[in-house]
């Protein structure tokens, strides 16, 4: 469906000669990426309104998006499988910083975990994807960024701990997990 919404998008622009035929893949790819997330926005935030945890929803989609943006990762092979996915890992991180006590993400094991995501992060990003080769300008750039957001998120993470706020270090805390975890995993080189 996603496609055909694209597709149909382009084609308006195409027949109002808005855009000429030979830019259509880049329409057409444009909108199926805008779509796409806008689609898993939408859901994600409906969730978080619904189980009322709208400041969670908002902590992790502005930390976990310009992470995402800059330091990059795993992407799935569709746009659906993207969604299902993405909507997965949203709803894990709702049931840990709903369900798992502040008490055991805020033990001093969890300083070296914050250290080694840190770390982690600062060094490995941004990560390419093997169809979607980054230029040398555009990785300096990307790794520039996700340095920045990183240290931000440290400092906000450390400030909350700091003043007492812990469930707020908790769920920047998963945050970082889960982007250092699709960070780690690999896309396989594409056959074409």
């Amino acid at each position: 469906m996603l496609e055909s919404v694209a597709e149909y998008c382009t084609l308006v622009l195409v027949h109002e000669n808005i855009i000429e035929e030979k830019e259509k893949p880049v329409y057409l790819y444009g909108f199926q990426l805008f779509f796409s997330t806008a689609s898993s926005l939408l859901t994600m935030l409906t969730i978080a309104v619904l189980t009322d945890n709208l400041l969670n929803g908002l902590l992790y989609l502005t930390v976990f998006m310009a992470l995402r943006v800059t330091a990059n990762g795993y992407h799935a092979e569709s746009y659906r499988n993207c969604f299902l996915m993405t909507n997965t890992i949203f709803i894990g991180y709702l049931l840990i910083v709903n369900f798992v006590p502040d008490k055991f993400l805020n033990a001093k094991p969890n300083l070296a975990l914050v250290l080694f995501c840190i770390g982690y992060i600062w060094v490995r990003a941004p990560i390419e994807h093997p169809n979607h080769k980054l230029s040398e300008e555009r990785r300096r750039k990307n790794r520039y960024a996700a340095r920045c957001i990183v240290l931000a998120v440290a400092g906000i993470l450390g400030g909350a701990y700091y003043v007492s706020c812990y469930h707020v270090a908790h769920a920047l805390l998963v945050t970082l997990y889960i982007v250092v975890f699709l960070m780690t995993v690999k896309n396989k080189e594409s056959a074409e």
